[in-house]
């Protein structure tokens, strides 16, 4: 390849990786995003065990009055209650972890993303200088990148 041709691969090899880094960019944006999403999940599904408990607790106080116990009197009534909490505090922990999980992936997977991005920046930077450098030895141009050299007056 000519001096011509060198140079304009340096020039496509920045672009190209220009390019590939706003993409890993976009990919790391949406990750981000799926992560945010996520947590919003997870908040959601917590809010609807809480609200299955009251829903839960309120059936059972409406049972045993209808029985004529007194709500809190009862030995298994306050057992039955003390059931439903643990059962539900069980699955907020189990959803609580799941979606920590899932927005700890999707986090590395935004942290990949970035590194992807540096990755193909720094490839193509290189490509271009070694394009540069064989374009210099070029001999249209090397006198003109000799100047560029410390002189060898000792």
């Amino acid at each position: 390849m000519g001096g011509h041709a060198q140079m304009a691969m340096a020039v496509i090899s920045v672009a190209n990786a220009q390019s590939q880094k706003s993409q890993y960019k976009a990919q790391q944006r949406n990750y981000e995003n799926m992560a945010e999403m996520s947590e919003m999940e997870t908040d959601d599904e917590v809010l609807e065990v809480e609200e299955r408990l009251r829903e839960q607790l309120s059936s059972l106080d409406s049972d045993m009055a209808g029985r004529g116990v007194s709500v809190g009197a009862d030995g298994t009534y306050t057992t039955l209650r003390r059931n439903e909490q643990k059962k539900a505090q069980k699955d907020i922990t189990k959803i609580k972890a799941m979606g920590v999980q899932k927005k700890q992936q999707y986090r590395l997977g935004a942290y990949s993303s970035k590194m992807k991005g540096r990755q193909a920046m720094l490839k193509g930077t290189t490509d271009a200088l070694g394009y540069g450098f064989k374009a210099s030895s070029y001999k249209p141009y090397s006198s003109m990148f000799d100047k560029l050299k410390p002189s060898k007056k000792a």
